[in-house]
């Protein structure tokens, strides 16, 4: 019997329990380009809401993979025609094709990236690695 190993980052924990809290103001998307202080949602659907002006205003943008991954920034100004999203204050690295961002509606990214790794270390500690039961090969329950 083989045993089948799931890897997460922790930028997909927090994105999962922001979807668990029914934060996520859209599904995450790729940018399709940055700047210092902006970035360009990739595949944000157009035709939705999303395609106007200031939808995505006071939310935060949290990239949970690729170059700018764990960087969080408040969304000042989202022109919907272009998908640009202006981004307080400046990034720490550039986001690029490679970064994958999660749109957060109400609660700060960051914030629940530290209350995961809380849960993380305090499972760490209690829960105990699974011991091989052996009574099935030597007959006896």
């Amino acid at each position: 019997m083989t045993t089948t190993q799931i890897r997460q980052t922790l930028g997909d924990v927090v994105v999962h329990a922001l979807e668990l809290l029914g934060d996520v103001a859209e599904p995450p998307t790729l940018a399709s380009a940055g700047a210092a202080g902006t970035v360009t949602l990739g595949n944000v659907p157009i035709a939705a809401i999303a395609g106007n002006d200031d939808h995505f205003n006071n939310l935060w943008a949290y990239a949970f993979e690729g170059v700018s991954a764990g960087d969080e920034r408040f969304i000042s100004d989202y022109a919907g025609t272009t998908r640009v999203a202006t981004t307080i204050p400046d990034w720490t690295t550039t986001p690029d094709t490679t970064t994958r961002l999660i749109i957060s509606r109400r609660f700060r990214p960051s914030i629940v990236e530290d209350r995961c790794i809380a849960v993380i270390r305090r499972l760490a500690m209690t829960v105990h690695a699974p011991m091989v039961d052996t009574s099935l090969r030597f007959g006896h329950l």
